[in-house]
């Protein structure tokens, strides 16, 4: 095709066989071959999007000019490409050979993450998500939202597996394209700032008092997950999340309960698969469940696009 827009999906695409080759030598450590077979799915669904984004755009009356968005094929240069295609072949050499360790391998996929994630691609990909959204491909959000929730769970399974800090580190310096947005719902002041403390780092966290207030946020937002307290005035969060199903169904796969000891909801919690974190959880519990669901999303976009 010759065009930005070509070049993103090639990379994507390399970016993913090289990940799929990658576990034919992690076999012996499924959480590895897990891990690696996950994120290649990841990439392998961005290309997908990208894909579907660019027939969006050639029924556009004025395609050639929209397909570029102002910028060149100079953006994502042919330097950057072959320095990453030849560290991939480094890689896979190493691993065909016995060279290479689990953390050698995980430190490798750090590098290819770092060097996909170059100031040309992020400035390729703000331009492709502003426009999009200018011109009404509003279809582009979950591909960019995905990308971010990709990176974040790459950042998280090195951290868990012991690898060297300047590398998670560097990952962290890459600049975010999209922060997803968590709607906390809670009466008590404390709680609202202390969530908001928690998630804000990489989210955008917005507040409200009970759950009819947080009704009317929702007529106008999207948010990837909901975190909401169960007593509360006006709206208690049972009759919240019965108003949400009600009027946004997928929503309530995002549903998340954090309260005080609360046995008499328990089979309600279970029937619905809804997780449930109690008050006095550790800040590390908050945050895995948040981003649990945030995965499971991330999962479910990649399968139905």
């Amino acid at each position: 095709m010759g065009t930005l827009m070509s070049e993103l999906i090639e990379e994507e695409d390399e970016v993913g066989r090289f990940y799929r080759k990658l576990t034919r030598y992690a076999t012996l450590d499924t959480e590895l071959f897990d891990f690696l077979s996950e994120i290649s799915r990841d990439e392998e669904g961005h290309s997908r999007i990208l894909w579907k984004f660019d027939r969006w755009i050639q029924k556009l009356p004025e395609a050639h000019l929209y397909r570029t968005f102002g910028i060149t094929l100079k953006n994502i240069t042919t330097e950057d490409r072959d320095r990453s295609r030849l560290v991939m072949e480094e890689c896979l050499n190493k691993a065909k050979t016995h060279r290479l360790d689990t953390r050698g391998m995980l430190e490798y996929v750090a590098v290819i993450e770092e060097m996909e994630w170059s100031d040309a691609f992020v400035d390729a990909i703000n331009t492709v998500l502003l426009n999009s959204i200018k011109y009404g491909a509003k279809e582009i959000i979950p591909f960019i939202s995905g990308i971010e929730r990709h990176r974040s769970f790459i950042e998280r399974f090195l951290l868990a597996r012991g690898v060297d800090h300047g590398y998670i580190d560097r990952l962290k310096r890459i600049p975010f394209l999209w922060k997803e947005k968590v709607l906390v719902v809670d009466d008590s002041e404390s709680t609202r700032e202390l969530l908001t403390e928690i998630l804000s780092e990489n989210m955008v966290v917005r507040t409200a008092e009970n759950g009819r207030d947080a009704l009317n946020i929702l007529k106008n937002d999207y948010f990837a997950v909901i975190i909401s307290d169960i007593h509360m005035p006006v709206m208690d969060g049972i009759e919240f999340y019965h108003n949400v199903v009600k009027y946004h169904p997928s929503i309530g796969s995002r549903f998340i309960f954090f309260s005080g000891e609360c046995d008499e909801y328990e089979a309600f919690f279970k029937s619905r698969g809804l997780p449930f974190i109690p008050k006095c959880s550790t800040v590390k519990d908050i945050v895995d469940v948040v981003c649990h669901i945030l995965d499971r999303t991330r999962l479910l976009v990649q399968r139905d696009i």
